[in-house]
Formats: structure tokens, sequence, C-alpha cells
């Protein structure tokens, strides 16, 4: 396996489960393999271009499973927010002094 599919499968393994801030590390090392990978093809060189497809296509799955799951939780936190029930109000101080009528 090479680094550029180590880096990718890392990346997709990060974001299918949440761990955005992995998911960054492991984007910053995905973008190093890929570019060390298409400085050693040739301009001309298909499977440079087929790596550069390959990236493209898993920016923009990344995109959408992150925004699907960034949703996802966002309905989930105003479904916790409904369901909440009403706080009592705070127990109101006993008067300090009282009045004699």
């Amino acid at each position: 396996m090479t680094a550029v599919e180590e880096a990718r499968q890392r990346f997709r393994h990060a974001v299918s489960t949440g761990s955005y801030a992995e998911a960054q590390s492991c984007l910053d090392q995905y973008t190093r393999a890929v570019s060390a990978g298409l400085e050693t093809s040739g301009p001309d060189d298909p499977a440079a271009a087929d790596m550069v497809t390959a990236a493209l296509e898993l920016l923009r799955w990344a995109d959408r499973a992150v925004r699907s799951g960034r949703a996802h939780d966002a309905g989930r936190l105003a479904q916790l927010v409904l369901a909440r029930p009403y706080r009592p109000m705070p127990p109101q101080p006993a008067a300090s002094f009282q009045l004699d009528a």
C-alpha cells in the first residue's frame, strides 16, 4: 500500500467516525503524500491525473460527510432542547423581616 493510499484510508476513517481534529491531521498528511506523488510523476503521466481526480473526489465526499454529520448533530441538539423540561424557578429568599399588621 502506498503512502497516498494509507493517508487516504486514515482520513476517511477519521471523517467517518466524526474525529474532526484527527481528520485535519490526516488531511495534512494526505495532502503531503499527494504532493510528493505528483512531484515524482511527469506532467503527462496519467497516474498523476488519476491521483488528482481521486483526491478531489475524496474531498467532495469528506465535505458532504462533514456537512451531513453537522446537520445530524444540530437536529439531535434541537430535539434535546425541545425535550428538556422547563426549569423550576429558583427558590425565593425568605424575607429578612416580617411586617405585623
